[in-house]
């Protein structure tokens, strides 16, 4: 049948590829087409889905696109800046054809680029240094529109990540600016080095590509040249980890080695005969396999992420242990087993490792990993005598009228001002301790002084350590007016001066004591009120209003979860750009469809 395969297996593999070029190369090679006034010829182009879609979104916007035999060629002056709304949906690379639009014309406009099934990738880089060289951006639904009114200038970006779509879209949009662009942190994948070398070849001026700082004086203009891509490292890493996991003899014409050295570095080791030439290499494997320990991805020059799967499958086949870690999720998965473990709510878990670093985008390429974290520290946490937490509310409202919901928009509303306290007295409390004393061990014992006074003048130990017994208490409807103040400076203190200790239980119980305590005021039951502050301040302090949903679910059960959820979002909304953690990123406004790209207060 049309489009099936059948695999016979069992044989070893032997004989020559040769490697084709790299989608990857092309598509950003395509989308810098639309800068050169002059025609374009890409040699030795794949016949591939985002090839297609490419050559589309470059005819939507004005240019004669067409594939001539194996090559591609691309003319004419790009005459509009909208990019196709059906190709540029189904592919991620699409962004980076506003770039080259927003340099010649002043503006672009695009859908949100799709097209990616292992998980989101968000566009927040490439926007932020667009915004940096002189770009608008408005986001209306899934529409975006870039504008240059004044058209882009050079600017010193360093971005936080080495993200390679935002360092080809910076080049892009460089090259053609004012002035001079520097690009720090900027991705060293081989597909840069060969971006930067069309452009230079098309009359622009890029030095530095392949590092980690890249410099682009910008020109008037482009003319256009012929130029074959570089291969494709990726594909090459497959059929050499094929011949690996069947055995056999195959070579890999027309790639470098050095491209993806680290994949036969790890077949090497695990028993493959690997020969090395200036543009081929042989793999041969006729005896046992053994496992390579542990091996990490990373950024080039290291083992890329996209050839962790093909070594997956080798592992299989070898003797001895071998695994596989990726260490751009590693935090995240230690985050949810933690949280886990800790309160015995996986879902909540798993969801808030991925929601807590960039607020507005989530990574769903970490969502199974951070599952399954959270899944495995929850049982062991059971296996050595913890337990699942779980509470039962009282007072839960059986109706609902629009009464209720004016009562819950406004203790909603009041948790979020709260979020905001916490969050400012948790940051400045230390900073005035360390203003006043400087040093450090001064501090220290000073704090700690000022914590053990307070304590013995209220002759309790509530506000000490985690205070499970209080939020217990809260739960069942009976806390002190003063407490959740109490809670709040004595951990602030305690944080703030330099002693280690975690911030989520206390804001839990602050927000349980709050509520138990004031939720009569907004006509809602003590213990009703206790269970939406804790969540509902938890989600204003954490930003994390999904996470806070789920740990509603888990702790309270699935009753009245709609009304959990309109408290939550209330604080979420209103509770400004505040936050508990310094380097948390929130991507879009919490009150429009806008990109903001900013650290939390």
């Amino acid at each position: 049948m049309a489009g099936d395969y059948i695999i016979t297996g069992g044989r070893p593999l032997n004989g020559t590829v040769r490697v084709p070029a790299a989608k990857n190369s092309v598509l950003p090679l395509l989308a810098a087409s639309l800068l050169c006034s002059g025609p374009v010829r890409l040699c030795g182009v794949p016949e591939l889905a985002d090839v297609a879609e490419s050559l589309a979104l470059l005819r939507s916007a004005g240019c004669t696109a067409e594939r001539q035999g194996a090559d591609v060629r691309v003319d004419g002056v790009p005459g509009s800046g909208t990019l196709a709304a059906g190709p540029a949906g189904r592919m991620r690379a699409s962004i980076l054809f506003c770039a080259p639009l927003l340099a010649r014309l002043g503006r672009a406009q695009t859908v949100l680029p799709g097209g990616c099934r292992i998980g989101a990738r968000p566009i927040d880089l490439h926007l932020a240094g667009l915004v940096q060289m002189g770009a608008c951006p408005q986001l209306e639904g899934e529409r975006l529109l870039l504008t240059a009114p004044a058209g882009l200038h050079g600017a010193d970006i360093t971005l936080r990540f080495p993200s390679v779509g935002a360092t080809e879209t910076l080049l892009l949009a460089a090259a053609l600016a004012q002035g001079e662009t520097t690009l720090r942190g900027a991705a060293r994948e081989p597909e840069i080095e060969d971006l930067a070398a069309f452009l230079n070849r098309c009359g622009g001026r890029v030095q530095g590509a392949g590092t980690g700082t890249v410099r682009v004086q910008g020109v008037r203009r482009l003319h256009g040249c012929s130029f074959a891509p570089l291969p494709d490292r990726i594909t090459a890493a497959t059929f050499a980890c094929a011949c690996a996991a069947a055995g056999g003899r195959v070579e890999l014409a027309g790639c470098a080695p050095r491209l993806y050295a680290p994949v036969l570095e790890i077949l090497g080791q695990m028993g493959c005969g690997v020969v090395r030439r200036s543009d081929a290499a042989v793999i041969t494997r006729f005896g046992r396999l053994y496992g390579p320990g542990r091996v990490f991805t990373g950024a080039y020059p290291a083992l890329a992420t996209d050839a962790a799967p093909l070594l997956a499958a080798v592992l299989l086949c070898a003797e001895g242990p071998g695994s596989i870690e990726d260490v751009i999720f590693e935090r995240r998965f230690g985050c949810a087993a933690g949280f886990a473990a800790l309160f015995g709510t996986p879902l909540a878990a798993s969801v808030f490792a991925m929601e807590v670093i960039s607020v507005g985008v989530m990574y769903y390429a970490a969502l199974f990993p951070s599952i399954l974290a959270s899944v495995i520290a929850h049982q062991v946490a059971l296996q050595l005598g913890g337990g699942t937490t779980a509470f039962t509310l009282s007072g839960v409202p059986g109706n609902t009228d629009v009464l209720l919901i004016v009562k819950l928009v406004a203790f909603g509303v009041v948790c979020a001002g709260l979020s905001a306290l916490v969050c400012i007295i948790f940051h400045k409390i230390g900073h005035l301790f360390k203003h006043f004393l400087p040093n450090q061990y001064a501090c220290i014992a000073v704090g700690g002084a000022v914590v053990v006074l307070i304590s013995l003048l209220l002759g309790t130990r509530d506000y000490n350590g985690a205070g499970m017994q209080v939020i217990e208490r809260a739960i069942a409807g009976h806390a002190a007016y003063e407490a959740f103040f109490l809670k709040l400076v004595l951990t602030a203190i305690t944080i703030g001066v330099g002693y280690k200790g975690g911030e989520i239980v206390p804001v839990l119980f602050i927000g349980a004591t709050f509520g138990a305590a004031y939720g009569g005021f907004f006509g809602l039951a003590p213990s009703f009120a206790a269970g939406l502050g804790m969540t509902a301040v938890f989600c204003g302090v954490t930003n994390s209003p999904l996470t806070s949903i789920l740990l509603a679910y888990e702790l309270f059960g699935g009753q009245s979860l709609a009304l959990f959820a309109l408290v939550i979002a209330i604080s979420y909304m209103l509770s400004g750009y505040y936050g508990l953690y310094s380097e948390q990123k929130i991507i879009y406004s919490k009150l429009r469809p806008q990109f903001i790209d900013r650290k939390t207060k």
